[in-house]
C-alpha cells in the first residue's frame, strides 16, 4: 500500500466545489460583462415596449400622423411632374394648420378636379389674377350696380420686398360701405419675394422681366388659407389654390389699381 503524501489537498465535496466556483466567478470580469449585457437587454426591451404601436406613446404618435397626413396621397401622384410641389405644399399646410381628415379629403378632390385637364401653372401673372377677380364678381356687381371693387395695395415697411393686397368686391358707396383695412376685405393676400442664390449673393427671381413672389398667407371670404378649404369653383379660386397649395408663383407684371379694375358693365 502506498502512503498518501502529506501535502495532497483534501478532496472537496460537490457542494463545497460549487460554492467555491460561484465565489470565484462572482468576482471575475466575465460576471460583470454578463450583468451589463443583461441590464442592456432589459432597457432595450423596456424602450421597445414603450415605442410599440399598441403602447400609449405609439398610439399617440399614430394618431398624430393620421391627423397630419392623408392616407391616400397616392391618389394624386398622376399630377404633371413639374407640379410635384403640390404634395409638399399640402403636407406642410396640413401639418402647420391642424386641418382635419375630412378637410384633407376635400383639398385632394379639389386639387384633382382642377388639375385633371391641364397642369397647375408654374407662374401666374398678377394681371391675370386681378382680371379673374373682376370676372368672378362681375355678375353680382351688375346686380348691385357696383362700378369698381375696393383695392388696397401695401408694401411692407419692415420686410424688404414683401407686399399685401386687399380686394373687396363691393364698391365704395358712402361711409358705411368703405373698407378701411385689408384684413376686412373679401380677399386678403400676402406675398414674399423669391430669391436666386448666385455664389454668396442672392438676387430677385425674375420671370419675363418681372419679379416673382410666393403667396404665404391670406384669406378668401372668411376662409383662412391653410385652415379652411376654399371651393375652387371659379377661375380666381383655382388660381389662389395653385398659388397657395400648388407651388405656383406670382409674377408681378401689374400692381392692382382700383382705377384700372372696372367691372364690365361700367366699361364704355
Amino acid at each position: 500500500m502506498t502512503d498518501i503524501k502529506n501535502d495532497q489537498q483534501p478532496e472537496l465535496t460537490l457542494s463545497a466545489l460549487l460554492t467555491q466556483r460561484c465565489v470565484n466567478f462572482a468576482s471575475s470580469d466575465k460576471a460583470v460583462d454578463i450583468i451589463d449585457q443583461g441590464i442592456e437587454k432589459m432597457f432595450k426591451d423596456l424602450i421597445g415596449e414603450a415605442f410599440r404601436s399598441y403602447g400609449n406613446f405609439g398610439k399617440l404618435l399614430n394618431d398624430a400622423f393620421k391627423s397630419a397626413l392623408p392616407t391616400n396621397i397616392s391618389d394624386v401622384v398622376d399630377l404633371p411632374s413639374y407640379n410635384s410641389l403640390v404634395i409638399n405644399s399640402m403636407r406642410e399646410s396640413w401639418a402647420n394648420s391642424g386641418v382635419h381628415v375630412d378637410m384633407q379629403q376635400r383639398v385632394l378632390e379639389l386639387a384633382k378636379e382642377f388639375t385633371t385637364d391641364k397642369g397647375i401653372p408654374k407662374f401666374v401673372m398678377a394681371s391675370d389674377l386681378w382680371k379673374a377677380f373682376i370676372e368672378d364678381n362681375s355678375e353680382k356687381a351688375a346686380e348691385e350696380q357696383w362700378e369698381r371693387p375696393q383695392v388696397m395695395y401695401e408694401e411692407s415697411d419692415s420686410l424688404d420686398g414683401y407686399f399685401s393686397v386687399g380686394l373687396h368686391a363691393a364698391a365704395e358707396d358712402g361711409y358705411h360701405s368703405k373698407i378701411d383695412s385689408q384684413y376686412r376685405c373679401d380677399v386678403y393676400l400676402a406675398f414674399s419675394p423669391q430669391q436666386v442664390r448666385e455664389g454668396r449673393k442672392s438676387t430677385p427671381l425674375m420671370h419675363e422681366g418681372h419679379p416673382v413672389y410666393e403667396l404665404y398667407h391670406g384669406h378668401v371670404d372668411s376662409g383662412v388659407l391653410g385652415k379652411k378649404v376654399i371651393n375652387a369653383y371659379s377661375r380666381f379660386d383655382k388660381l389662389i389654390m395653385a398659388l397657395y397649395y400648388g407651388g405656383s408663383f406670382l409674377v408681378m407684371d401689374e400692381i392692382p389699381d382700383s382705377d384700372e379694375m372696372t367691372y364690365p358693365h361700367y366699361e364704355y
